[in-house]
């Protein structure tokens, strides 16, 4: 007998969260494999959120949030994302971005809000 190792991924709360409080001076962050529920669940509400894609080399990722430097705040969803330590280095990278940054977690899901007012 094995363990069930499969989980739910909770992107749509997530996802409804950035749609509510999305502004045009906004940049937001998809990792690669959240990318299918992201595209889900935004035709799911009929949402329109423009987003970059990132995958999990965190050096690349790196170099895409120094371009959203004229981002006021830069929302990054990541789901269905690699086994420790990968979760605990993208909300040190954060971290060292905005060390005020609001981090939320729900089973299998991450959402990072970066500020930059």
């Amino acid at each position: 007998m094995s363990a069930n190792t499969h989980h739910i991924q909770q992107t749509h709360t997530f996802i409804k969260q950035i749609a509510t409080q999305l502004n045009p001076k906004a940049c937001v962050l998809v990792y690669k494999a959240s990318e299918r529920a992201f595209g889900y669940y935004t035709q799911l509400d009929n949402l329109t959120i423009p987003h970059a894609v990132f995958d999990s080399d965190l050096i690349s990722f790196q170099q895409l949030l120094q371009n959203t430097s004229n981002c006021e705040t830069v929302w990054i969803l990541a789901s269905h994302f690699p086994k420790e330590p990968w979760e605990n280095q993208l909300k040190d990278l954060a971290l060292n971005i905005d060390e005020k940054a609001t981090i939320y977690t729900d089973t299998g899901s991450i959402l990072i809000v970066l500020s930059r007012k």
